[in-house]
């Protein structure tokens, strides 16, 4: 968990993605940047490194998850899309912020 945030007078719980995935926790010194989802119709913020251009993608270019990625990243991990210039990893939001999965 990353603690928590007041939204239009909603208190919503927050998740750093960071520590989700295996790193360390963010500073908290510097701007946060929040994505705001709904997850079981309730509002949570996942805190990020930042956010990119909206990126209108071809399904035909979806891909699977590699057999090698493994132990819990992997759940979290839907599938990826790859550009030009990068690879975009396509998130199962919901796993995401299954805190209580994460803690076992």
């Amino acid at each position: 968990m990353g603690g928590l945030f007041n939204l239009r007078g909603e208190v919503v719980g927050t998740v750093d993605l960071q520590v989700r995935f295996g790193r360390p926790p963010r500073s908290m010194s510097g701007p946060v940047v929040n994505v705001v989802v709904l997850v079981g119709g309730e509002p949570v913020s996942l805190l990020v490194d930042r956010i990119g251009l909206v990126a209108d993608l071809d399904d035909a270019a979806f891909e699977l998850p590699p057999d090698t990625l493994t132990g819990p990243t992997r759940a979290m991990i839907v599938g990826s899309y790859k550009t030009e210039d990068r690879l975009l990893l396509v998130l199962d939001v919901a796993e995401c912020v299954n805190i209580v999965r994460a803690a076992m």
